[in-house]
């Protein structure tokens, strides 16, 4: 199923770059979508190539909120690669861009927002920073218990990962 959908993403990333060209906000979200398959099948390497592009072509685009959450997303997407990756520091810092640029466009109590919250706070997890990732899930879980409502599945997983925290050293 994954190399049907890789084909079909490579063929639409040719197309869009053909027809809209290569540095279109569609084929950063093309680039996204490839790049989390190649993640399914253990390839990071290339997921990472494919979020930079990715990366790269949100840099130079300008826009509305739809835009700004590619970009987000194609932050967020390649920090989670270097998270895996153990490139800490790199990881966080794209993170918090991303929270930084969700935060001001839709606002600190979107879904957006408590995700990123979310992905920094199992950041902090992988380096022994405790408090501050109890803190992010806390905050990831308000919102999202605000936004879907308490009896949500989103918020039972969000709940459970914040209380794995307090079971750590």
């Amino acid at each position: 199923m994954h190399e049907n959908g890789s084909a079909d993403c490579r063929q639409a990333r040719r197309l869009l770059e053909s027809a809209a060209g290569p540095d279109h906000p569609d084929v950063a979200k093309v680039l996204n979508t490839l790049g989390s398959l190649c993640e399914d099948r253990g390839d990071d390497a290339e997921a990472e190539q494919l979020y930079q592009r990715s990366v790269q072509i949100m840099a130079k685009t300008r826009g509305d909120a739809a835009l700004q959450r590619i970009r987000v997303q194609s932050l967020s997407h390649l920090a989670g690669v270097y998270r895996v990756q153990g490139r800490y520091r790199q990881a966080e810092a794209l993170y918090r861009r991303a929270l930084a640029t969700a935060e001001k466009t839709f606002g600190r109590h979107d879904l957006e927002v408590a995700t990123l919250l979310n992905n920094l706070a199992v950041l902090y997890k992988y380096t022994a920073s405790f408090s501050e990732a109890g803190r992010l899930y806390l905050r990831a879980l308000a919102i999202t218990m605000k936004v879907l409502g308490p009896e949500h599945a989103e918020v039972a997983r969000r709940s459970f990962s914040g209380q794995t925290i307090s079971t750590w050293p």
